[in-house]
């Protein structure tokens, strides 16, 4: 039997935890603060920011469920606070990063960094890929470039990249 998914972070200085409906306004908090930057570039109201986000957040949040099936939604943890979300659906031959997002507190610690390469040593021993879909305008594009990923499709909004375990 395999280990549950959220173990593939044992050992790391954070630790993560399923999410739990208490965790909703974290998660909304969360959303804005990844979401804030882009909002005023395109000159959004600060008054309407908050509704818009927190709307675009319940949108992605049912999209992710009802196209996700079996995805581990896990509340990343430092400390024994909260600090981010990582969310990682299993299928056969392929981990699919959906969604890594810090607070602006714990970006720019090694966190993000640290899950991102446990996920693939815990695929490599699956003998599975590791893929995502990321904004071209993303600064985390040359994140997951540096941690060896691929663009394997370009011709959507989004570009899908994968990682495979070379050996």
């Amino acid at each position: 039997m395999d280990v549950p998914l959220q173990r593939f972070a044992a050992g790391l200085a954070v630790r993560l935890r399923p999410e739990r409906e208490h965790d909703e306004a974290f998660l909304i908090d969360l959303y804005r603060s990844t979401r804030r930057d882009e909002m005023i570039r395109a000159g959004l109201d600060p008054r309407a920011m908050a509704p818009f986000l927190d709307s675009q957040f319940t949108l992605q949040r049912r999209h992710y469920r009802a196209h996700y099936p079996g995805c581990g939604f896990f509340v990343i943890v430092h400390e024994r606070q909260p600090i981010g979300r990582i969310y990682v659906h299993p299928t056969p031959g392929d981990y699919r990063l959906v969604d890594i997002s810090l607070l602006p507190r714990a970006r720019g610690k090694g966190f993000g960094g640290q899950l991102i390469a446990a996920l693939q040593a815990f695929a490599a021993a699956r003998r599975s890929a590791v893929s995502l879909h990321v904004d071209p305008l993303n600064r985390a594009t040359e994140l997951y470039k540096r941690f060896g990923f691929g663009i394997v499709d370009r011709e959507s909004a989004s570009w899908r990249m994968e990682w495979r375990a070379s050996g």
